[in-house]
């Protein structure tokens, strides 16, 4: 896996073989990123349940001002800092290790964007974008991109989070939700 774009751009990342991380394909990455477009300029982004950290390096490839990377894998996550580093982003990027949603009480500053990521079939996905949504340091007008299998029924709100679009790459859904209130 590579990174596809941006200051960074060619830059390989590894991922831990043998377990269940899913990264995304480059050709969803290239979607959500040209989605994104401007919007990531000196943004705080997080990562949740971040594997790899191919979304969250793209962010800060692409300008993201800080990625803050949640991973309660620990194996996963020692491949994710050693990812990190080799990109040299140390200075703008942080890694919690921990479980979801408990791990988001961490996050002491605003953030701009949040992608959340969960394994597929799984609890912890909704539950944390229902926390997420309840969070005070998500700022107004952020924007939270959740990845689901693409036959996943989602609600159109999670308070104050509305929908406002939904895109479908292969067996995987994107929904885009901006925080209203």
């Amino acid at each position: 896996m590579r990174i596809i774009a941006g200051s960074l751009k060619g830059r390989i990342i590894k991922t831990v073989k043998g377990l269940t991380v899913r990264p995304m394909l480059d050709q969803i990455r290239e979607s959500l990123f040209n989605i994104l477009g401007s919007s990531l300029s000196d943004a705080t982004v997080i990562d949740c349940f971040a594997g790899s950290g191919a979304v969250g390096l793209e962010a800060l490839s692409r300008g993201a001002g800080k990625v803050i990377f949640f991973e309660e894998n620990r194996v996963v996550a020692k491949v994710l800092r050693s990812n990190i580093e080799k990109c040299g982003v140390l200075n703008r990027a942080e890694l919690i290790v921990g479980s979801l949603p408990a791990s988001l009480k961490m996050v002491k500053e605003g953030v701009d964007i949040a992608f959340l990521d969960p394994p597929f079939g799984k609890a912890v996905g909704l539950k944390t974008l229902q926390v997420v949504s309840t969070l005070k340091w998500l700022k107004k007008g952020a924007l939270v991109i959740f990845r689901a299998p693409k036959e996943a029924e989602l609600l159109d709100a999670y308070p104050p989070l509305h929908r406002y679009d939904q895109r479908i790459y292969g067996r995987s859904k994107l929904s885009f939700f901006r925080k209203t209130e």
